[in-house]
């Protein structure tokens, strides 16, 4: 996935990816990868925002 706008628009992106996970379409793979880490290290080590960077490139253009 790909996402391109001004900093201001990628800013307000991944606020709204990361608002309680709703309608994320990571949803099901992070929950998967968060269990994963909790089985192994006791608590979840990669957040929710890096997980999202991991599988979104943000593409930050100039404003017109």
């Amino acid at each position: 996935m790909q996402i391109k706008g001004t900093a201001q628009e990628i800013e307000w992106v991944r606020r709204a990816l990361l608002n309680q996970c709703i309608n994320c379409p990571y949803m099901d793979s992070c929950d998967r990868r968060a269990k994963e880490e909790f089985k192994q290290y006791g608590e979840v080590k990669f957040s929710c925002e890096k997980y999202i960077e991991e599988n979104i490139d943000f593409l930050v253009m100039k404003e017109p």
